[in-house]
């Protein structure tokens, strides 16, 4: 599956609204989010999701994420490994057993 950049971030914020009220709740209004691409245009266009939906997930974590805004601790460290494991799950559609492999390891020394 390949995406463009703002199907890329309308793909994240979705999936995430989906999947529970807190989250969305947490994404930024549409408008305040920096969506640049950071990795996926580094990689081929079939990754793109997943690596921005990881990428996300680590800013979550550890920085200043583009499309999510929460001020609650515990909030930030479970939509992170939401945004984690959301982007292992795209990046195993893509067929490629290697890519998820070297995605989890690099995950897990993160």
């Amino acid at each position: 599956m390949s995406f463009s950049t703002p199907d890329v971030w309308q793909a994240i914020a979705l999936d995430a609204e989906r999947e529970s009220q807190v989250w969305r709740d947490a994404l930024r209004p549409w408008g305040a989010r920096d969506r640049e691409p950071v990795f996926s245009p580094l990689a081929e266009r079939r990754f793109a999701l997943a690596l921005e939906t990881i990428y996300e997930g680590y800013l979550v974590h550890y920085g200043n994420p583009r499309l999510f805004a929460s001020s609650d601790a515990n909030t930030r460290l479970l939509l992170g490994d939401y945004l984690y494991a959301q982007g292992i799950v795209h990046l195993a559609a893509t067929g490629s057993v290697e890519a998820v492999a070297d995605m989890a390891e690099l995950i897990s020394v993160s």
